[in-house]
């Protein structure tokens, strides 16, 4: 599913016109998608919050830039802006470095950074929604994502009258309260939390944030979002983390890693198969395809010897246990509405007569070892894949 710059909705909008439908004929490929930031991330402390940052408290020098900079009671920047490549960040809106310091005692406190003016944000978002485009805007803050909600409603997607498409806010990681889950579901948006960065920033939550922002409801509220019926489609954020779809949703089901030897010995594997297959699309070396099944066999093997002394898993320790979710809610998501958060559900996302026939063959079920309440999971260790299909004919693992 293609996405391009909201900036450039005009010219899609035309494109999509002018082609009529938005799909190749393949199935494989889909048009007419719009993505923008609205926020940073939690690791650089630019996810841009209500709240200031509890780690980010430092003297401010005379070259600082880059990060909005607001003491407690001013507004942050409405200013602070990015270039057209959503990259360079710069300046505090309304107040300048020197005038906080004067107020903040030489000191800086950080809510985050907003990326782009919210008078822009909202003008592209209802050009490309009267226009019918799908937008995607990444909001990973608290607060980015109670104004692109503000945003949306003055939109009027899914009001009555108005038309109601499934635009994503991609994160969703920090949520003020459980209202602004009621509004992600009441405005028809898709939500599309990454599993996987739970396990990457949960170790900087506490420290960042502070216990309350960084518990049950407010971050990584998966369960939440689930209770208040917002429609939620899992993704990797790749490559800022692995493709690793298992771990994922071990990740939303446990709150946890999978255990340490099982994941290396997974994520080695798939890192070596990436890199070969690479290779081979960079020099076309289709003499080499042939190889590939013998090589996948071998490190399928080594892995699955690395891995034998984990196979059983023994529940770990969870983060905020009470957003974990129930295996089957979680591979529906991974799957069918994965497959509709990018317009391809028609194609991909579940096994039906007309479908592509993507899938896979495990070595083992993800559902043993589940309670009677449908909890838990993977008591037989890790799945690990022994056949992948597309479009019904097997390409590895035959």
């Amino acid at each position: 599913s293609a996405y391009v710059t909201l900036h450039s909705w005009r010219r899609l909008a035309h494109r999509v016109q002018t082609m009529g439908d938005r799909h190749h004929q393949s199935g494989r490929l889909v048009w007419g998608n719009l993505k923008e930031f609205a926020d940073g991330s939690l690791g650089s402390s630019t996810a841009f919050m209500w709240e200031p940052y509890l780690t980010e408290k430092q003297p401010i020098s005379s070259s600082d830039s880059g990060l909005a900079v607001v003491t407690p009671g001013l507004a942050i920047s409405s200013s602070t802006m990015c270039s057209s490549t959503k990259t360079s960040c710069s300046g505090a809106h309304g107040n300048s470095s020197s005038d906080i310091a004067s107020r903040s005692a030489n000191t800086k406190v950080t809510h985050g950074t907003r990326v782009i003016e919210t008078a822009e944000l909202e003008a592209m978002i209802a050009g490309a929604h009267k226009a019918g485009l799908q937008v995607a805007i990444h909001a990973i803050g608290d607060r980015a994502l109670d104004e692109v909600l503000d945003i949306f409603n003055r939109v009027g997607n899914c009001k009555p009258g108005k038309p109601c498409i499934n635009h994503r806010i991609e994160h969703v990681q920090h949520i003020s309260n459980a209202s602004a889950a009621a509004r992600l579901a009441s405005l028809g948006l898709i939500a599309v939390p990454n599993p996987q960065h739970l396990l990457t920033d949960k170790f900087m939550l506490l420290t960042k944030l502070g216990a309350s922002r960084a518990g049950a409801g407010k971050a990584f509220a998966f369960k939440t979002l689930q209770d208040s019926k917002v429609v939620m489609g899992f993704s990797s954020d790749w490559p800022v983390v692995e493709v690793l779809p298992m771990h994922s949703v071990f990740a939303a089901v446990y709150r946890a890693e999978p255990p340490v030897e099982t994941a290396t010995a997974a994520k080695a594997m798939g890192t070596r198969l990436s890199a070969i297959h690479a290779v081979v699309a960079a020099h076309n070396l289709a003499t080499q395809l042939q190889k590939i099944d013998t090589i996948q066999a071998q490190e399928t093997k080594a892995a699955t010897v690395h891995m034998s002394a984990t196979r059983s898993v023994t529940a770990p320790e969870a983060y905020v246990p009470e957003e974990r979710m129930q295996l089957e809610d979680v591979l529906l998501r991974h799957t069918s509405v994965a497959a509709k958060v990018i317009r391809m559900e028609d194609w991909v996302g579940t096994l039906a007569a007309g479908m592509k026939g993507d899938f896979i063959i495990l070595d083992r079920s993800p559902f043993q070892g589940l309670t009677g309440k449908g909890e838990g999971g993977f008591g037989a260790g890790m799945p690990q894949v022994v056949k992948t299909y597309m479009d019904g004919v097997c390409v590895y693992g035959c």
